[in-house]
């Protein structure tokens, strides 16, 4: 038996859960596949982590992507922004600095600045008067880091389905984990006060801990809410809870076991609310702001609504009559409510807002944001800006042709933008269509548009000044993704899978053949010989040589939903939303296997390939330029009882054992295999130091396994290779 340790590459030191794993293909008769290809990974084993990077560095960035918080400090405004946090002083003096991880939630206490730092979990930075700040801790930890509260020296850490962590901060530079809970709704955003604790639980309302002892958590209240709470907010002896389309509730928690609904406020999209004296600003969405007066909780009425066009309102600070909003891809703004009656806008600091797509065209990746096209030069560190073009719609689909740039403008049609000079790049020329585009290609001078009213268009521009439609193909079902290569189109459709189109007259394409995927297909990409499909959580090897009959060959799971496909040489990148990118081998087509990952720290919209560097495209946390390095097992083969030094004292023993380490908690330990089946669970005691554990389970075969061990403060995931 050989286990291989898996270690956290691309974010500094930044530690994550680990699924690492390699995975077989099935190979089976064609028709058997309609219902066996149903088979997925089971949302057990992957509910509450993503697997770890492996085999992926970062070797470049560009970080940016929408405002999700805001603080104010000694002058400063604060902000996330992508991989990165801003300090704006004024319009002319900003400062950003990169971080490990996304910024969700902002907390200042004195010279101290807490992040919720999504997968990088609680990020600790010293700040200064300059706008300056540095790292003094990261406490990686199992789940995604989504908000935060204070209270003395007690941090609250909301990690959504990973429950709560109660830190003790005294020392800022070495944070430690006092306890945790985990309710049964996933938690949306936290408060701590005085003793007690109060999560906005979605759907099982708000409950109130007893965090006197903060060793020791227990329920003491549950507050039904009118729709799912999103976001709590205390002053005084009031709570305001945001409940999304269905308003938001103020309640009476004079006494926190037994809090009492008051009053049900109109705020349509509320999300959370920050109060300041009189006045409230509720955070609402796509609904922008509304400012109430709360001077009476339970009668309050509204002073002025402030609409964020573009903008999606997350958070809200004040600082004296200036009122600061996160306006997620609308950037930052700041009112001037000293009348909130007639609320004035002061400033508005842009920002890319969320990415979308991208493409590299003479050295310079092209971005694809809601507000509009980024030229970025690409280098091994920090990408630098290049261009800027703006667009009348968020620039969803990128594709080259003739030199020109073709960008999907949703309902508007395609834009076509010279970037000749990346500095001054410019819209030239706005062509409409039948529906919204929702997928493109380029080859030559030609231009297929997949478009919402379920046609293929074709758009020639052989004079980049007057592109036009030549042709539209009625198709009969919706096309997500676009891929062609030679003389053959593919197009991807999530209503049956993928057909395939001769090209060899671009404006008049050929169907030649389909198969069906189960649940579709999302993404599409291939060469000559092999045609790769993404498909909720599978990725299809597909063999097209003949497309009038084209054969699945293989199918491998995926950790999570397949955004995006590309193809660079014996390797598949996948972009899989949430989880990050995924790099498989398909040198041998019928045995795909992942050999590389990368843990994103956002939601991976699409991937793109140059010089054999994927690139991921962050919708959070912009462009990650990624490099493949092969790493052989961090540690010896431990058949002869070697310990797993990278995984503190874990070690894999003869006889399928395990040794776990110490713990003043309890612990268990799982046996899983490929598929993500559970093999076995064995719970241990407090204090279990060196114990070794039998891996009972029903007969295995040779292959990989996964051990997990979990306790109140980690999870960890060992590879295992198991010869007969």
């Amino acid at each position: 038996m050989t286990s291989h340790g898996l270690r956290a590459i691309g974010d500094g030191d930044i530690r994550r859960p680990s699924i690492g794993y390699r995975l077989s293909s099935i190979v089976l008769p064609l028709f058997l596949l309609p219902s066996l290809l149903l088979a997925r990974v089971p949302d057990e084993f992957l509910a509450s982590e993503w697997p770890e990077s492996l085999n992926l560095w970062v070797v470049g960035w560009w970080n940016r992507g929408p405002v999700q918080a805001v603080e104010y400090h000694n002058g400063w405004t604060w902000c996330g922004t992508g991989r990165s946090l801003l300090a704006v002083l004024d319009s002319a003096t900003m400062v950003r600095t990169e971080i490990p991880g996304i910024a969700q939630d902002l907390l200042i206490d004195g010279n101290r600045l807490f992040v919720a730092g999504g997968r990088a979990g609680l990020l600790v930075f010293a700040l200064d008067q300059s706008g300056q700040v540095s790292l003094l801790s990261g406490s990686g930890m199992p789940g995604y880091a989504w908000s935060l509260s204070k209270d003395g020296d007690l941090l609250l850490l909301n990690l959504g389905t990973g429950g709560i962590r109660v830190i003790d901060v005294q020392q800022p530079e070495s944070p430690r984990t006092v306890s945790s809970l985990t309710p049964a709704e996933s938690v949306n955003a936290v408060c701590l006060r005085n003793g007690f604790a109060y999560l906005a639980c979605g759907r099982e309302g708000l409950l109130v801990l007893d965090a006197h002892r903060p060793d020791n958590l227990f329920l003491i209240a549950r507050l039904a809410t009118p729709g799912p709470a999103r976001g709590v907010t205390l002053r005084d002896t009031f709570a305001f809870i945001a409940c999304g389309d269905s308003d938001e509730l103020v309640a009476s928690i004079a006494h926190p076991d037994r809090p009492r609904p008051l009053a049900r406020h109109s705020w349509p999209g509320a999300l959370t609310t920050a109060v300041r004296d009189t006045v409230a600003a509720i955070a609402a969405g796509p609904n922008g702001v509304f400012l109430a007066n709360v001077r009476f909780p339970d009668a309050a009425f509204l002073y002025a609504h402030l609409p964020l066009p573009g903008g999606y309102a997350q958070d809200a600070c004040f600082q004296g009559d200036t009122l600061t909003i996160a306006g997620g891809p609308a950037g930052l703004f700041r009112f001037n409510i000293a009348n909130p009656w007639f609320p004035v806008l002061l400033s508005r600091t842009p920002q890319p807002g969320y990415i979308l797509d991208a493409m590299i065209a003479d050295s310079i990746a092209w971005v694809g944001a809601s507000t509009g096209l980024y030229g970025v030069r690409l280098s091994s560190g920090p990408n630098s800006d290049k261009g800027f073009c703006q667009l009348p719609r968020p620039a969803s689909g990128l594709a080259l042709a003739s030199g020109t740039l073709a960008v999907a403008q949703a309902d508007l049609g395609l834009g076509f933008v010279d970037i000749r000079d990346a500095r001054h790049s410019m819209l030239r020329r706005m062509l409409a269509l039948s529906g919204a585009v929702t997928a493109l290609a380029a080859q030559d001078s030609w231009v297929w548009a997949g478009t919402a009213d379920s046609a293929l268009q074709i758009v020639s521009v052989a004079n980049p000044d007057t592109p036009r439609v030549v042709n539209r193909i009625p198709l009969g079902y919706r096309v997500a993704a676009l891929a062609s290569e030679g003389g053959l189109l593919r197009v991807a459709s999530p209503d049956f899978g993928v057909s395939f189109w001769s090209i060899a007259s671009p404006g008049a394409p050929g169907f030649l053949g389909a198969i069906p995927l189960p649940g579709g297909a999302a993404a599409v990409a291939g060469r000559t010989s092999l045609t790769v499909a993404a498909s909720d959580r599978s990725l299809y090897l597909i063999d097209a040589r003949t497309p009038t009959l084209p054969i699945i060959l293989s199918r491998l799971p995926l950790s999570c939903r397949g955004r995006d496909v590309a193809l660079d040489d014996t390797l598949c990148y996948v972009a899989e939303d949430i989880g990050g990118i995924a790099a498989v081998s398909v040198a041998n087509s019928f045995y795909p296997w992942t050999t590389a990952y990368y843990a994103a720290p956002g939601r991976v919209r699409a991937v793109v390939v140059d010089r054999h560097r994927p690139i991921a495209v962050d919708a959070y946390a912009g462009l990650l330029e990624l490099e493949f390095r092969f790493e052989p097992a961090a540690v010896p083969p431990t058949f002869s009882g070697v310990p797993d030094v990278a995984r503190s004292s874990i070690a894999v023993l003869p006889g399928f054992r395990v040794r776990v380490p110490a713990s003043q908690s309890q612990t268990s330990v799982e046996l899983f295999d490929p598929s993500g089946r559970r093999l076995m669970q064995k719970t241990l005691a407090a204090g279990s130091a060196g114990q070794e554990v039998v891996l009972e389970a029903e007969p295995v075969g040779a292959g990989v396994y996964f051990i997990r061990y979990r306790n109140q403060n980690r999870t960890t995931t060992l590879k295992t290779l198991f010869v007969r």
